[in-house]
């Protein structure tokens, strides 16, 4: 079948200027699909379950933190220390105390963090915009990290049948990179590949079409 195996493609949206119309309505339609996936609530609880484990100050990172609203979630936290990373320039509106570093990850030679403090790496969506080759020098970047939680399309024929029937509730933006995400997704056990140097401590297909892995 056709979603054996990855295919990578561009997305429309990320070639839109951000005060396009097109974009705007995309983006929206981004935040509707998570909330239905239920990414950012795992994301979140995930992270306060390691957090609350050790009496201990943390550097949360996110790569591609789009528009920030993830990291602003925690920003009553003491003992986080919160870290944007994205291709696109600062969100207005969020916080000063959230640092952010518009780079492209693929040249960071190490992962941006307080010192003495450990590492979480959040990746939402992401890492499905890469190839193999880019995704072992993330893999590899991330080994720093002491626990790395990700969630991404699960390249499997529900979701895309799902999104499909989403189809009359979505822009024309969506609709197409919807379904090349999907196409570009992974499917449990594929990410490890790329995650060698840590222990995988979930690797899980979600109904509603995600895959949850979390690495430390």
């Amino acid at each position: 079948m056709f979603l054996n195996k990855r295919k990578l493609q561009d997305e429309i949206l990320d070639s839109l200027d951000p005060s396009d119309p097109a974009a705007e309505r995309s983006r929206l339609d981004l935040r509707r699909i998570n909330s239905f996936l239920g990414n950012k609530r795992w994301l979140k609880k995930e992270t306060e379950r390691v957090i609350s484990s050790a009496g201990r100050a943390w550097s949360l990172l996110e790569i591609g933190a789009g528009d920030g609203q993830f990291l602003t979630s925690f920003l009553e936290d003491e003992r986080l220390s919160l870290t944007g990373i994205d291709l696109t320039s600062r969100p207005k509106g969020i916080p000063e105390s959230i640092r952010w570093l518009s780079h492209d990850i693929l040249k960071m030679s190490e992962l941006p963090h307080e010192k003495d403090q450990n590492i979480i790496v959040i990746c939402n969506l992401i890492l499905h915009h890469f190839n193999h080759t880019e995704l072992l020098k993330i893999g590899k970047l991330c080994s720093a990290a002491d626990h790395i939680i990700i969630a991404e399309p699960s390249r499997r024929m529900m979701p895309l049948m799902m999104g499909y029937a989403a189809f009359p509730f979505l822009g024309k933006v969506t609709r197409h990179d919807m379904v090349v995400s999907i196409c570009a997704g992974f499917r449990s056990g594929e990410l490890s590949e790329y995650f060698t140097s840590k222990k995988c401590e979930l690797d899980d297909e979600t109904i509603r079409g995600t895959l949850r892995c979390h690495f430390s």
